[in-house]
């Protein structure tokens, strides 16, 4: 577009300077009138003339495409300017309320998880892992926090686990957060699924040793997992139940990252630390968060360099995603987590 500007108000300069000469200038204009009616005179002008019109004409006609598009784009202009304005309004809310909620005074309830209706006890420990699981076989483990770190239990907050992170966290807005940090603040933690999901009869599970759900949009998960039951809430995982999961096993185990082929099947139970399994590894994961209207993923994308995976975590990020989109890229696919809290 800078071209066809460029290139149109030179055109205008060079008509108007030349106007401008034959007009001003002593000796041409002499010239002009002496001869205006000779009719070489009136063709040399006409040309001239001419010449630099359709000089012109052709420029514009090179660069209507550009016009047009351009034109058009002023609508979505508009409609990139209201989705920033509106995300910027949901972060001043969203951080309004979580400073609310945070700061206020609470009873330490980390090391007593409750278990929601219709879920029983199956095994482990507030320190390694509580699990829980509902009469289908679904598990989900307890991740403990509160507003402040005590000892292992993590605060209940965004992170960013890099120094310069592609998306920062709080540039994230996460979708009805509110009742959940009030119930994780107040319960003192929340429960993860204890693996990626996978499908069973038309509905989401959270069962070791199925094949996972990798390849499907992010509304069509959300509809899977709809709540059938008023006594406890279950939804895609957020950004501050992500990141505080994920610091609760890194203050108590060192993650190693694994790599798998995204082109065959991948089955739940992959890796576990704290009883969470498939956490570690190139499945990304959806999560509720946005970023002015893109849909972040989390977990460890893999860019084709095998050695990472022999590492120490270092790349957690957070990444966006079209919201057309089903896959990440042809190294990693994504996967769907849920939580549970009442």
């Amino acid at each position: 577009m800078n071209s066809f500007i460029f290139s149109f108000l030179f055109s205008i300069v060079m008509i108007s300077a030349f106007v401008y000469v034959v007009k001003n200038h002593e000796m041409l204009s002499k010239m002009y009138e002496q001869n205006k009616d000779k009719k070489l005179v009136k063709i040399i002008v006409s040309t001239i003339v001419g010449f630099t019109f359709l000089i012109l004409v052709i420029m514009i006609g090179q660069n209507i495409n550009t016009i047009i598009r351009y034109t058009f784009s002023l609508d979505d202009h508009k409609e990139n300017l209201n989705i920033f304005e509106n995300t910027d309004e949901l972060l001043a809310e969203e951080q309004k309320n979580y400073n609310e909620l945070i700061n206020k005074d609470y009873e330490s309830k980390s090391n007593s998880p409750y278990i929601p209706d219709g879920f029983t006890y199956k095994e482990g420990d507030v320190e390694t892992g509580f699990v829980i699981v509902d009469s289908t076989g679904s598990e989900y483990v307890w991740v403990p926090c509160f507003n402040k770190e005590v000892g292992n239990v993590p605060k209940l907050e965004k992170r960013n686990f890099t120094e310069e992170p592609f998306i920062y966290a709080d540039a994230c807005v996460n979708e009805s957060i509110e009742s959940f940090l009030k119930s994780a603040l107040e319960n003192g933690g929340f429960y993860i699924s204890r693996y990626e999901l996978g499908k069973e009869n038309d509905k989401l599970v959270s069962k070791k040793g199925i094949e996972i759900e990798k390849d499907i949009f992010l509304d069509d998960a959300k509809v899977l997992l709809k709540n059938e039951t008023e006594s406890y809430n279950i939804e895609i995982i957020n950004g501050y139940a992500y990141d505080t999961a994920l610091a609760w096993i890194m203050k108590t185990k060192d993650i190693k990252l694994e790599f798998y082929d995204v082109n065959k099947p991948i089955i739940s139970g992959r890796n576990e630390y704290n009883k969470i399994n498939d956490i570690a590894d190139n499945i990304m994961e959806y999560t509720t968060e946005n970023e002015y209207g893109s849909p972040i993923i989390r977990g460890f994308p893999f860019d084709g360099d095998n050695s990472k995976y022999d590492n120490v975590v270092k790349n957690y990020d957070r990444l966006s995603i079209k919201n057309d989109k089903k896959t990440f890229s042809a190294g990693t696919k994504i996967g769907i987590r849920a939580i549970i809290y009442k």
